[in-house]
């Protein structure tokens, strides 16, 4: 296979140039050149889509129709210009490339693209979750390609979660026994992702009717529309009665408000849900900046462990690693698997030359 370049890191997503083609994978900012021919969105968080509403009307967007409405429904805005894919579906352009959709198990509408070349295949696996959870299957394996580029959000041997269904009932246990004493209890993560998983594990694992944030509202409704069964839960409001009110779900990052404006009212527990808090440095963020009494190491994400997994089975030729701590997984890779692993954004390319 001739050498895939140059493929880029933190100019506006991820680019892949090759055989005339300038790919665009998860645009992150608000403009595009006018010579891409074609962009994928991966999911919905905006680390990943933030650039979507910029591409111009030739330019179509290739993304999942859960990965659309979700982003329409934050933006209020409408994507014009698209193409849906299902998990394993394929698109071909031109008879000399095909665009299949993988499973990423991320979170819903999440996929990984594969993409063939006439003389080579490139796997692009978004943001990914080796681990099936309470939601959703894990992420499927893309085997047989030249060139992997993997997310690296938890690409350091000090993420290594716990077995997801202990994380589960740990955190139950935790909730049941904070109701028991009275406390109004606080579950924050992730609105879009965490909290649907948090809202799932309430009203299947406790007798209780949890009520949510208004975004995370909107995207239990949206969960719902695809199939997920989330169980019973209300929207929370500001300044409503708290007397039957034993837990709410919201962003980690409301913890602090929600004490403020609940005040005097009830007394309050709050917990985290990340993986960040599987590195034990971090416990002490969340407790003292955002006010948590309990850390819980969940995430959407795949762990190191599952990270290193992935690539080992899928064996390509070369690995290029991105978004996160993409530095210090590309040194893990070569430690742990003997491949060439390299950090995107270290990649320095002449776009014009490409493709000419």
């Amino acid at each position: 296979m001739k050498e895939i370049f140059p493929l880029v890191a933190c100019f506006r997503g991820v680019r892949i140039f090759h055989e005339g083609y300038h790919l665009l994978l998860d645009p992150q900012r608000r403009t595009f050149e006018k010579d891409v021919n074609l962009v994928l969105v991966s999911h919905a968080h905006s680390d990943h889509s933030s650039g979507v509403f910029s591409a111009s009307i030739k330019t179509p967007v290739v993304l999942n129709e859960a990965t659309k409405k979700l982003i329409e429904t934050v933006s209020s805005r409408k994507i014009k210009n698209y193409k849906t894919l299902r998990e394993s579906e394929s698109l071909v352009l031109n008879d000399d490339l095909i665009l299949e959709a993988c499973r990423a198990g991320h979170i819903l509408g999440s996929l990984q693209y594969r993409i063939d070349f006439k003389d080579g295949s490139v796997a692009y696996t978004g943001d990914i979750n080796f681990y099936k959870t309470i939601l959703q299957p894990g992420c499927s394996i893309i085997r047989d390609v030249d060139v992997l580029i993997i997310e690296s959000t938890y690409g350091h041997p000090n993420f290594v979660f716990p077995p997801r269904e202990e994380v589960y009932m740990e955190a139950l246990d935790w909730i049941e026994e904070q109701v028991a004493k009275g406390f109004l209890v606080i579950l924050g993560g992730y609105e879009l992702g965490k909290g649907q998983e948090l809202t799932a594990l309430v009203t299947r694992g406790l007798n209780e009717k949890p009520y949510v944030s208004a975004k995370i509202f909107r995207f239990n409704r949206i969960y719902e529309e695809h199939g997920v069964t989330l169980g019973e839960y209300r929207q929370f409001y500001t300044g409503m009665d708290l007397k039957n009110v034993n837990i709410i779900i919201s962003s980690h990052f409301s913890i602090n408000n929600l004490r403020r404006k609940i005040g005097k009212r009830r007394k309050i527990k709050a917990a985290v849900f990340t993986g960040l808090v599987a590195d034990k440095k971090y416990i002490h963020l969340f407790t003292t900046k955002y006010g948590c009494d309990a850390c819980f190491p969940l995430s959407s994400h795949s762990d190191f462990k599952g990270l290193i997994e992935y690539i080992s089975c899928v064996q390509p030729k070369t690995v290029y690693t991105v978004h996160g701590r993409h530095k210090q997984f590309a040194k893990a890779i070569k430690k742990e698997l003997g491949l060439e692993a390299k950090p995107l954004e270290n990649i320095k390319i002449d776009k014009h030359r490409i493709l000419k």
